[in-house]
């Protein structure tokens, strides 16, 4: 009985491990070259159709048993399609995807023949090219350009065969058809060019001088630089770009005459250019301040450089500062300004030196202005004059003295004024405006008295007033009003009244406008 139980449980285990084993999955790892991307799975028993994504470069699938075709896709990579037996047993897998396209980088250098290579390491040729355009076609079409502005330039290309045309401005330099790129040979593609290029040859010249050792330098429009160099006699010669160029010496003390510091073309490549330059020596320098007699800055004064025949102008800033340049040996140096006394000097400038901080004072010009103030007969003593502007602001002012002398002193020649004068009882005086250029020593002043009102009260004996009646002033027929008023303007400090057949003398006081007058 026990032995029939024991076969039972034995029975009932051993299907239970083959159901197990039915129905466990297999296990699948794929490995890509490739970091991210996605698989497309089909059971090819029942064409069911399944899809994941993996990461890292790897995945993991458990898949029960059987035969499945896979697809592998990833960005930049062409799509792999594989049949892959699934068992129970663990498997692993590598897929490779090949490239669509990869990074390059493009460099362009000089060579004596023109020739395309690829390097698995960037290349240690010095000499880079400009105004290089490189074209790549593909079947026919135009697909990428690349300028060669830089050391090393980055451009994505996708795999295939090229049509390739190197080109310096609008020359074709190298034509290269079906020309393979693929991942295998490198990341560096170079071109090695022969540029086009003419010969220059010429001399530097300073008077009946050669010059050696100066760097002759072309710069093009794009403000590449090409140098040649003089030897001992003066001579250079040497192969350049086929381009127009501005030319300039590097030599310290030396520069070329404006009539050589033009474009030249050197775009003629079956030409010959012979340069024939004249260079000028670099100029001494003088710098310096213009001050006045208080230390003050004198801006837009005139500074006159003379170093033999040849004068040089200049005017200060607003600070009194100046530079200017002159010719080794004795200088003049000669400093103008309206209103001050010009002032002069000499120096010795050395060669290609410079004088700096030089201070020159400048003096300036003050005149005197006097005169008498009267009223045409007696002088006016203690009064006050005045020295205004143009708009009548007050500059200076001055009193009269006991016989009418006034004066003004230390008056710029710069200054554009008027004379003033107000006194009670006399007409305000204005001069014109004035600016002088010499001193005036006879500016005499003739004051004219000034009409003033004055109010008569006139009386009889009686203290009554004498109304609408006729009276004689000065001359002249007047008449009282109602009460007896005369109303008057004269300029005289003295009047004449005259009623009837009585005539009265009144003398006036300046600081009094009415008088009661009494008549008999």
């Amino acid at each position: 009985m026990l032995k029939k139980v024991f076969a039972i449980i034995f029975i009932f285990l051993f299907s239970t491990i083959l159901w197990a084993e039915d129905k466990r999955d297999g296990t699948a790892s794929f490995y890509f070259n490739t970091p991210r991307g996605y698989i497309e799975f089909t059971d090819m028993s029942d064409q069911s159709k399944n899809g994941v994504n993996f990461s890292e470069g790897r995945a993991l699938l458990d898949l029960k048993p059987g035969n499945y075709k896979f697809q592998f896709f990833s960005p930049s990579y062409f799509p792999v399609e594989r049949v892959i037996s699934i068992s129970r047993e663990y498997q692993s897998y590598n897929i490779d995807l090949p490239k669509k396209s990869a990074d390059f980088f493009i460099s362009v250098r000089k060579s004596n023949k023109n020739q395309i290579y690829f390097h698995k390491e960037p290349p240690d040729t010095p000499h880079i090219l400009n105004d290089i355009s490189i074209f790549f076609y593909k079947e026919g079409e135009l697909v990428k350009t690349v300028n060669s502005d830089s050391l090393l330039k980055r451009i994505n290309l996708d795999f295939g065969q090229y049509d390739i045309v190197v080109k310096e401005l609008d020359k074709t330099l190298v034509r290269v058809q079906r020309f393979p790129i693929n991942e295998r040979y490198g990341e560096y593609l170079n071109f090695f060019v022969k540029p086009i290029e003419v010969s220059v040859e010429g001399v530097l010249r300073i008077g009946d001088m050669y010059l050696g050792g100066a760097d002759i330098i072309f710069t093009d429009v794009k403000n590449n630089s090409y140098t040649l160099t003089s030897d001992f006699s003066g001579k250079f010669s040497g192969n350049i770009p086929s381009k127009k160029y501005k030319l300039s010496i590097k030599k310290f003390g030396y520069f070329l005459k404006e009539e050589n510091q033009l474009i030249y073309d050197f775009t003629d490549e079956d030409k010959k250019f012979i340069l024939n330059l004249e260079l000028e020596e670099a100029p001494s320098f003088i710098e310096g301040r213009i001050i006045d007699d208080k230390n003050s800055p004198v801006a837009d004064a005139e500074i006159v450089i003379k170093s033999g025949t040849i004068e040089k102008k200049s005017f200060t800033d607003n600070f009194g500062r100046f530079i200017g340049t002159a010719n080794p040996g004795l200088v003049m140096i000669r400093v103008y300004k309206n209103g001050f006394f010009s002032h002069g000097l000499v120096r010795r400038v050395e060669k290609f030196s410079t004088i700096s901080n030089l201070e020159i004072q400048l003096k300036r010009k003050l005149y005197k202005i006097s005169g008498i103030l009267s009223d045409g007969v007696r002088p006016i003593k203690a009064e006050k004059i005045d020295l205004i502007t143009p708009r009548g602001k007050r500059i200076a002012s001055t009193l009269s003295g006991e016989n009418g002398y006034f004066e003004f002193l230390d008056i710029p020649a710069t200054a554009t004024f008027k004379v003033s004068v107000k006194i009670p009882d006399f007409k305000p005086y204005e001069s014109s405006e004035m600016t002088l250029k010499e001193e005036i020593s006879n500016f005499n002043i003739i004051m004219n008295r000034g009409s003033r009102q004055v109010i008569l009260e006139i009386t009889d004996a009686s203290d009554a007033p004498i109304k609408n009646s006729i009276f004689t002033l000065d001359g002249k027929k007047v008449s009282s009003d109602s009460n007896g008023i005369i109303s008057y303007n004269t300029s005289s400090f003295e009047i004449n009244l005259t009623h009837k057949s009585q005539k009265k003398k009144i003398s006036l006081d300046k600081e009094r406008a009415v008088y009661k007058i009494s008549l008999n």
